[in-house]
């Protein structure tokens, strides 16, 4: 099988992508598609779609067990809810810097792998070893005489982790800007090898690989015990699998995703429109500040649907284990508040594979249904379901299956917000930048995580008085607000849609 990409192709002239005249990167993919090196791709089987995506698969199985597993180990080891937010900012800085960055570099990349494979490579290792660090906290910081403290603290102290917390917070550094170094360029890889008319289908076949690895690690979060023989915590158990995992993942997209390398000259990661790291920061802001109009309309819709759904991703494992299950992460374990916490986090991670679970089946729906309503009607649909979804926990007292009910239902949305601004963002930039702009597109992510996190933490403290239902809640307000954006948007059906699109 290959999958032999069909755009862009070397020339037998001495013609390279440092000839096409970038005069605005408003400009560049009509220009990169006006060449001689642009020829249409054809269509794709779905055996060929699902390796592509493959790589998706990896992202996700690293995002699933952090986020579920996370936030309840630093609460165990004495993090306090104000620096919550801070530790996790290590998502949204390397994706706000990292993944554009790799975005430039990528769509430049000359080595005779491809523009995306390399990086997808590198990344893939980076992953093994962030997880590596986040693996072993736990067992160095006890050679340090740190264990007994973490685990089993006197009375209502606070446990002091501070060697254990650091190598924490270093892993999972390492682990999100690997995460991000692979994350853009297998998105990347979509869109430079499959046709605009199959692109609403590889993105809902990726947002299924997606569902699927995120369902398989928070099942193995909810039915792995807390203690797991030879490895001890669940913790360290699951981020050791993975560390065999990950490179499994993305094996199909490197070995499968054939890419034609952008010319013929020496390897080299840089154009020479691209010189040195200024060049790329400065490449970088360029796009952010003349980014094309339709891109711009989708970027903020699809700020405003992470701003609102971040507060379930980051807190969902803690809310149940503490508002709905009434346990308490730093109380000694085998107490009966930890022993309920525990028992929450665990029924959390099955919420949360009950939302992949849920995301994966609508993926493979979701395409007709955009046939039959449109793409707007679809998104604007989600926006108004997920906003009654977030008001939900402030307005009824849930029971745990409640809970897990509820988080399931947010896969609908989940799935629809991971493929169709994607799909769109494709059909605008079928050209030279695709790496860049789903860089620029991922970056609207990491910032509206940002501003959500920290909207629901303040929610929480001012007016929950310590309960993060308040700060879900927030959710409802942001997704609104998307619902108004919506129709702004232009179909990729539509006769406007290239114009629009390039204005």
């Amino acid at each position: 099988m290959s999958l032999s990409e069909k755009v862009p192709l070397v020339s037998d002239s001495n013609e390279t992508l440092d000839n096409i005249p970038y005069t605005s990167l408003k400009r560049a993919d009509e220009d990169y598609k006006n060449s001689k090196k642009f020829v249409e791709k054809p269509d794709k089987t779905n055996l060929e779609l699902l390796a592509l995506t493959s790589s998706l698969a990896a992202v996700q199985f690293s995002y699933a067990i952090e986020f579920a597993f996370g936030t309840p180990w630093f609460r165990e080891r004495g993090v306090s809810y104000a620096v919550i937010p801070i530790i996790w900012l290590a998502g949204p800085f390397s994706g706000f810097i990292v993944q554009p960055v790799i975005g430039v570099l990528s769509d430049r990349c000359r080595n005779p792998w491809g523009r995306r494979r390399p990086f997808i490579f590198v990344g893939a290792l980076l992953i093994v070893f962030g997880m590596l660090i986040l693996s072993t906290a736990d067992p160095l910081g006890s050679l340090f005489g740190e264990g007994s403290i973490c685990h089993s603290p006197i009375g209502d102290s606070q446990p002091r982790c501070t060697l254990t917390v650091t190598l924490g917070v270093v892993g999972l550094w390492i682990l999100n800007i690997a995460i991000n170094v692979v994350q853009g360029p297998a998105r990347a890889i979509v869109a430079d090898l499959v046709n605009i008319e199959q692109q609403t289908k590889a993105n809902s076949i990726l947002t299924g690989v997606m569902g699927l690895s995120n369902l398989f690690g928070n099942l193995l979060g909810r039915f792995i015990p807390a203690e797991v023989p030879l490895f001890g915590s669940n913790f360290r158990f699951l981020f050791s699998l993975g560390m065999i995992l990950v490179p499994l993942c993305v094996l199909p997209t490197l070995l499968l995703g054939h890419e034609r390398p952008l010319g013929r000259h020496s390897v080299s990661l840089v154009s020479s429109t691209t010189r040195g790291i200024l060049g790329v920061f400065l490449e970088v802001w360029r796009s952010f500040v003349s980014m094309p109009k339709e891109m711009s309309k989708v970027s903020m819709v699809y700020f405003l649907s992470w701003a609102a759904f971040s507060p379930f991703q980051f807190y969902t494992t803690d809310w149940i284990g503490k508002s709905v299950m009434h346990g308490d992460p730093q109380k000694a374990t085998g107490s009966v508040p930890r022993i309920a916490y525990e028992e929450g986090v665990r029924i959390g991670a099955l919420a949360l594979a009950g939302l992949s679970l849920v995301m994966t089946i609508f993926s493979a729906v979701q395409t007709f249904f955009v046939e039959l309503l449109g793409m707007r009607k679809v998104y604007a649909m989600s926006q108004i379901f997920f906003g009654i979804l977030c008001l939900t926990p402030i307005l009824v007292n849930l029971n745990a299956i409640w809970a897990v009910i509820l988080v399931s239902l947010m896969g609908i949305h989940f799935s629809i917000f991971n493929a169709l601004p994607f799909a769109l963002v494709a059909s605008v930039l079928d050209g030279a930048n695709t790496g860049l702009y789903m860089g620029v597109l991922n970056a609207s992510c990491v910032v509206a995580q940002v501003v959500g996190n920290f909207t629901a933490g303040w929610a929480s403290d001012i007016i929950g008085k310590g309960d993060i239902s308040f700060g879900m809640a927030v959710g409802a307000l942001f997704s609104m607000v998307g619902v108004l954006l919506i129709p702004l948007l232009t179909e990729p059906s539509s006769p406007e849609y290239r114009t629009t699109a390039q204005a």
